[in-house]
C-alpha cells in the first residue's frame, strides 16, 4: 500500500527567531496538503526539543488534530498517542527551524509552506523526511518513557531475561517504526497511489524512517561487585534528534532530481529515473534513485523576494564571514551594534549550585538589505 501525498507530508509551520507561534499560526504536521494538523494557540515550543507534553497537553488531543478515518481511530486508542503526535510535530518544527535558520529558505510559515507542499521542490522532500523521522523518534521514545500503554521498552541483547532489571530501558524503535508506517498508510478514498508526486513523497518519507533506524546507539551498563563487569546489559537508544536532523539536512543538500518513466501504452508513471549532472552541468539519466537519497522533481525558486514560496530575505540576519552573500542575494547588508546580556564569570557554589554574573556585551548584527 502506497503512502499517498495528501497525508504523509508531516510538516510543521513555524516562525523564525523567538520560538513563539502567533495566535493563528499553523502547527502543520502534513496530514493533508491543504490544512494543518492543529493550531498552537500562541504556545511556546521551547529552545530544546524532546520534553514530554502529556503533563501539559489539554485533554482529548485528538479532537484538536486534523485527522479522519483510520488515523483518527488510531489516535483515539489511548491518550498518549495524541500527545505524542503533537510532540512529534513540535520536534520536527524545531529541527526544521534549526537546520535552515541561516539559509535563504527558513521554514517560513502559513501560505508559503502550503504552496511549497504543492510542488516537488527539495524543500518539500526535506519536510516529508524530517517529519516522518520526528514521528518514529517520538513514538519510540514514548514507549520507553511509559507514555503509551500498548508498548514498553525495546528488547535488550541479553539472553538472561532477568538482567533487564539491572539495565536501562531501550527505545522501542520497532514499535515506533511499525506505528509510524501504519499511521502514514491510513488512506482516504480519493487518493491516487499511482500519482508520480505520491511516489516521490512516499520515497522521501521512507528516507526519514530509514535515517532514524540507522542512527541508533548501543548503550551498555556493567554490574557486579566493586564495579566489575560480571554482568553486562545492553540496549538500543536513539541518538539525539539533533543528530538525526543533521543527517536529513545532508540528504537535502545532496538530493537527486528525478523524472517519471512513463509507460506510453498505459499512460501511468511506472518508476522514477534519476537525473545526475555531468562535469559540464548537463542532466543525464542514471538509473533509479537510491532508497537512501532524497528526491525532487522541480527546481526550487531563489527564495530571495517575498512571494508565493517565502517571505524573502530582506532584513534577515546573516553571518558576515560566511553566508551574507548567499542569504542577501547580492543586495548587500546593513550592520548594527546591539547590546545583549549573557551569563559570565560562572563558578560552582559549594558542591552543586552554579552561580553566574549577568554581563553586558556588544554584538555586531548584519541584516540583509
Amino acid at each position: 500500500m502506497s503512502i499517498r501525498r495528501s497525508i504523509n507530508g508531516l510538516v510543521v509551520s513555524l516562525l523564525l527567531g523567538p520560538l513563539y507561534f502567533s495566535p493563528m499560526a499553523q502547527g502543520y504536521f502534513g496530514l493533508t496538503a491543504r490544512k494543518g494538523l492543529y493550531f498552537l494557540q500562541s504556545e511556546r515550543i521551547g529552545s530544546i526539543p524532546g520534553s514530554a507534553l502529556s503533563n501539559n497537553a489539554k485533554p482529548g488531543p485528538c479532537k484538536h488534530l486534523s485527522l479522519r478515518g483510520k488515523q483518527r481511530r488510531l489516535c483515539k486508542r489511548e491518550p498518549g498517542i495524541g500527545h505524542s503526535l503533537i510532540e512529534a510535530a513540535r520536534l520536527s518544527a524545531w529541527a526544521c527551524q534549526d537546520q535552515f535558520k541561516m539559509e535563504r529558505w527558513n521554514c517560513s510559515i502559513g501560505k508559503h509552506r502550503l504552496n511549497i507542499l504543492k510542488r516537488g521542490f527539495k524543500e518539500t522532500a526535506f519536510l516529508y523526511a524530517i517529519s516522518s523521522a520526528g514521528l518514529v523518534h517520538t513514538f519510540a521514545r514514548a514507549c520507553s518513557s511509559g507514555r503509551l500503554d500498548r508498548c514498553t521498552c525495546g528488547k535488550t541483547k541479553n539472553k538472561n531475561t532477568e538482567t533487564w532489571k539491572l539495565g536501562g530501558c531501550g527505545d522501542n524503535i520497532k514499535f515506533g517504526t511499525r506505528f509510524s508506517r501504519r499511521f502514514l498508510k491510513a488512506r482516504d478514498t480519493d487518493s491516487n497511489s499511482e500519482d508520480f508526486r505520491a511516489k516521490i513523497d512516499e520515497h522521501n518519507t521512507n528516507v526519514g524512517l530509514r535515517i532514524v533506524k540507522k542512527n541508533i546507539q548501543k548503550v551498555c551498563r556493567c554490574h557486579g561487585a566493586s564495579g566489575s563487569c560480571s554482568i553486562k546489559t545492553c540496549w538500543k537508544q536513539l541518538a539525539p534528534f539533533v543528530s538525526t536532523a543533521e543527517l536529513v539536512k545532508e540528504k537535502y543538500d545532496a538530493a537527486t532530481l528525478v523524472k517519471t518513466d512513463m509507460n506510453s501504452a498505459q499512460k501511468m508513471p511506472m518508476s522514477m529515473i534519476a537525473l545526475r549532472k555531468t562535469e559540464n552541468g548537463e542532466d543525464v539519466e542514471e538509473g533509479v534513485p537510491l532508497p537512501t537519497e532524497l528526491v525532487f522533481s522541480e527546481r526550487s525558486p531563489s527564495f530571495c523576494k517575498n512571494g508565493r514560496y517565502s517571505f524573502g530575505t530582506q532584513s534577515r540576519r546573516c553571518e558576515k564571514t560566511s553566508n551574507c552573500g548567499v542569504i542577501c542575494c547580492g543586495r548587500g547588508y546593513n550592520s548594527q551594534i546591539r547590546t545583549v546580556f549573557k551569563p559570565c564569570n560562572c563558578r560552582m557554589h559549594w558542591c552543586c549550585e552554579l552561580k553566574c554574573d549577568n554581563c553586558t556585551f556588544q554584538e555586531d548584527h548584519f541584516l540583509c538589505k
